[in-house]
């Protein structure tokens, strides 16, 4: 169900959030002539949508269900509050008479200035209803459809949404959640001026930042649901923490660094999920870490002692894309895997900085992260990579001990 308490202006559909649109709306163009069918009701909807004209987008919808008229303003407010950039209906009239319901499956795109790519957008499928008025045809219902069995609820399709903006940053909770949302935000903001620097490609013109509790992340993430935060870059970008967290800033750092060094690359690989899954893990998270820790020493890093645990019982093979190897067998030991894996990623990435410098490391970073090179396509270490990585395990190696 889409949802929205608005403390924003309304966003602006070249995807810049909270611009307002409503003052300077685009009229509809006049109806065309004779009976219409639900396919010409969609398509003004759509160009009403991508025009910021809330009158245009609410004229076909019923007048006299109240209900529903404040269900279509508030999906309109909630999807201009996103900064939706693009809105691309898809319909079957076949078998309309005088009502019908009708699947609706809409491609569109949130928080971009940037050319959105096809398989980064969002995607609703909505139950629409229609009716014959005459020569018209008026929305008469309208529901969601439930996400599919293994895609995870989009937070502004499940929860009532209160938006606060920053200087750089939009955030956006559930209701019950208003009261934290001042603070989140100034420490949205602050993590945002630590990510900007590392945005060498393409610069996000905002992030956008949901904030849920136990029960949200259940919905919102339920394929992920262990993780205290969560990032999708691509070209249609948002990230999601966690309320409460153990520690907010970094939390914020960390998913703001992926967003801020991802943004604009495409999610072609696995449309609708994580686009970290796809990319060399260590050296996406390993960014990610040191933006995490404000670009500080990973000797600073507070779970050095579980990876040397790790490293110490022989866990780990001096491979960046091999995984650490659990001590046990226990929920316990799985965090703690995952912990190690997370400080491996960091002095992984650290070490290519301090041994080759920011010029090599991040070079090499746009040709494997962004652009899916193989690591042994980059020589501007000046040595093969085998030996690049090799003296990195040593270093971290000795490190950790």
């Amino acid at each position: 169900m889409l949802l929205l308490v608005a403390t924003v202006a309304v966003g602006g559909a070249c995807g810049t959030l909270g611009e307002r649109r409503r003052e300077t709306a685009t009229p509809s163009p006049p109806r065309p002539t004779g009976p219409e069918r639900p396919g010409d009701v969609i398509e003004r909807q759509g160009r009403a949508m991508m025009a910021g004209d809330e009158a245009g987008w609410l004229a076909d919808v019923d007048a006299s269900n109240p209900s529903l008229l404040a269900r279509y303003t508030s999906f309109f407010r909630v999807l201009h509050a996103l900064g939706v950039s693009e809105w691309q209906p898809e319909i079957s009239d076949i078998g309309f008479g005088e009502t019908a319901k009708i699947k609706v499956k809409v491609n569109y795109c949130i928080v971009t200035t940037i050319e959105c790519k096809f398989d980064d957008r969002e995607k609703g499928s909505y139950t629409v209803g229609f009716a014959s008025r005459g020569d018209r045809v008026l929305i008469t219902s309208f529901s969601d459809d439930p996400p599919g069995p293994a895609e995870d609820a989009k937070p502004w399709d499940t929860d009532e949404l209160v938006f606060r903006q920053g200087e750089r940053v939009t955030v956006a909770a559930p209701k019950d959640l208003e009261a934290h949302l001042d603070r989140v935000l100034i420490e949205a903001d602050a993590a945002a001026r630590v990510a900007d620097p590392y945005a060498r490609w393409d610069k996000p013109s905002r992030y956008l930042v949901f904030v849920g509790g136990k029960k949200q992340w259940s919905r919102w993430y339920r394929s992920i649901d262990e993780v205290a935060g969560f990032a999708k870059p691509s070209t249609s970008p948002y990230a999601a923490v966690e309320w409460p967290s153990y520690d907010l800033g970094y939390v914020l750092r960390h998913e703001l660094g992926h967003l801020a060094t991802l943004y604009g690359v495409s999610n072609i690989d696995t449309p609708g999920c994580c686009v970290l899954l796809v990319r060399p893990k260590w050296l996406t998270e390993g960014i990610a870490e040191l933006i995490g820790y404000q670009g500080a020493s990973t000797t600073t890093n507070d779970r050095l002692s579980g990876l040397r645990q790790h490293l110490r019982a022989g866990r780990w093979d001096g491979k960046f894309d091999s995984e650490v190897k659990p001590l046990g067998k226990t929920p316990d030991d799985r965090s703690r895997v995952e912990n190690a894996q997370y400080v491996l990623s960091h002095l992984a990435f650290y070490c290519l900085l301090d041994t080759y410098g920011e010029d090599a490391a991040y070079t090499f970073f746009r040709l494997v992260a962004r652009e899916r090179r193989a690591p042994e396509d980059y020589l501007g270490f000046g040595k093969p990579w085998s030996q690049v990585e090799a003296g990195c395990a040593r270093w971290i190696r000795s490190v950790a001990r």
